[in-house]
């Protein structure tokens, strides 16, 4: 007796291998949020009555601000909420001099009591 060829195991990789061609490496990168947009976001929340967000990252949760990412910013500024104006604003983070900063990386000579 004879055994019937089992094309089983080509068939599910010749598919398995099928579809994973097929799959879209070519996405497009997801869009960036703009001011213009965060905003009409804020105008919403405040005309609906629904509550202000309390991070501006809350905002994302809204469906027409969903799959868009923040644009990065340059080091030292960040995406603030004014709540007067009901705006978002790009703040920019003013570090003090380093001796008041850091008060635990002082020289260890001069002013500090080291060396002299």
């Amino acid at each position: 007796m004879e055994k019937a060829p089992r094309y089983g195991w080509t068939i599910l990789l010749l598919g398995l291998w099928l579809a994973g061609g097929c799959a879209d490496t070519d996405a497009p990168p997801p869009q960036e949020l703009t001011i213009e947009e965060l905003n009409a976001a804020l105008t919403y929340l405040e005309k609906s009555g629904k509550p202000q967000p309390q991070s501006i990252y809350d905002l994302t949760n809204l469906p027409a601000l969903r799959g868009k990412v923040f644009p990065n910013l340059p080091e030292g500024q960040y995406f603030s909420i004014d709540p007067e104006k009901n705006q978002v604003t790009i703040e920019i983070d003013h570090l003090p001099d380093m001796p008041d900063a850091f008060p635990h990386q002082r020289p260890f000579w001069g002013e500090a009591g080291g060396k002299k």
